[in-house]
């Protein structure tokens, strides 16, 4: 299942969130699936944001892992963590891998599956956003 939504805001005025499975639904946590997205154009990767709520107490930086179609492990980078809402800290995990991806399939997990936050409307993929320069 490919979750892709265009956004025009993002983390610089040259990046773009345009890829994202978030939603303001309730969120679960436990085992979260690899979040898949399809690039169809060289495409450069600025930043890469995973959900970790883990009922408001967060989880500490693991890392984030880029994987393509055949599970070969592309980039694995050590996460920051950055606070959420409400001030909760350790919610978000962000990388910047600052890397070009050919076109194809590829997949977002982390080192800690049983804290990223999902929920129905995400297909039970883990929350993901991926920022990408325009």
């Amino acid at each position: 299942m490919l979750f892709t939504a265009v956004i025009l805001s993002g983390c610089s005025p040259e990046a773009k969130k345009a890829y994202s499975n978030e939603n303001n639904r309730p969120v679960l946590h436990g085992e979260a699936t690899p979040f898949m997205f399809q690039i169809y154009k060289e495409t450069k990767i600025l930043k890469i944001r995973t959900y970790h709520w883990n009922d408001g107490k967060g989880a500490p930086a693991g890392y984030i892992i880029l994987s393509d179609k055949e599970n070969k492990e592309t980039g694995r980078w050590q996460a920051e963590v950055k606070s959420g809402k409400k001030e909760t800290s350790s919610v978000l995990w962000e990388v910047e891998p600052d890397m070009a991806l050919s076109p194809g399939i590829y997949y977002i997990s982390t080192t800690d599956q049983k804290s990223w936050s999902f929920n129905n409307e995400s297909n039970k993929a883990g929350f993901t956003s991926i920022y990408i320069q325009e």
